[in-house]
């Protein structure tokens, strides 16, 4: 139920083609200013690419431009990089479409920040502003665990503060294993996936890099 009211309301709002199972009109759509209606979502640094942390319902993100795959190109205050890349919408199967923003009235840019549109363009140059470290596994991480009693996690980092944002959203027992993509550029964190797929920032003493392997 939750998704047809999703998908009338974005057709209602004009932001895609109104035919369940489509792609949007991306010559319609119009830049600026977004609230997340989607209850969470992973941002990118390019498509697919390093998760750099999530947004959540209700928060305000400026998106610039949407590709035709269904992937967004947005300004993102909290994100280690200006520009990311988060999933506008989703297809669950070929009769329902799920948008995962509903527009800000009146719509307006929110930052001045502007985003180079190239949806094939990977960040090569800006990957010192989040990660001194990346695994030789990407994207699917390389094999670890933890060896802290409890190591903390986060859904998103603080960089500036180089530490996890806000409280822990929780904690890993010692010998969870993990998948590591890369350490944050303080060296502090890691991003890691856990056993459900989700990526999470863990506290770095907590996650050794090498594992020594069964002789």
């Amino acid at each position: 139920m939750l998704q047809r009211i999703v998908l009338v309301s974005a057709c209602m709002l004009g932001i895609a083609a109104c035919e369940p199972g489509t792609e949007p009109t991306t010559d319609i759509f119009r830049a600026g200013a977004y609230t997340v209606s989607a209850s969470e979502l992973t941002f990118h640094a390019a498509h697919d690419g390093e998760p750099l942390g999530r947004v959540f319902r209700g928060e305000a993100i400026e998106l610039q431009h949407i590709a035709d795959d269904g992937w967004a190109l947005a300004h993102v205050p909290s994100a280690a990089i200006p520009c990311v890349w988060l999933r506008f919408l989703d297809e669950p199967d070929p009769t329902v479409l799920i948008f995962n923003f509903s527009e800000d009235e009146p719509i307006a840019p929110v930052s001045g920040e502007a985003c180079e549109v190239d949806p094939a363009a990977a960040p090569a140059d800006d990957r010192a502003a989040y990660a001194s470290q990346f695994s030789d596994d990407e994207p699917t991480g390389t094999p670890t665990y933890t060896t802290c009693e409890r190591a903390e996690y986060w859904k998103n980092w603080d960089w500036e503060a180089g530490a996890g944002l806000g409280p822990a959203d929780g904690t890993l027992e010692r010998g969870t294993d993990l998948w590591w993509r890369y350490v944050t550029s303080d060296r502090n964190g890691i991003m890691a996936r856990v056993a459900d797929d989700n990526w999470v920032f863990v506290t770095a003493a907590c996650v050794p890099l090498q594992v020594p392997t069964a002789q």
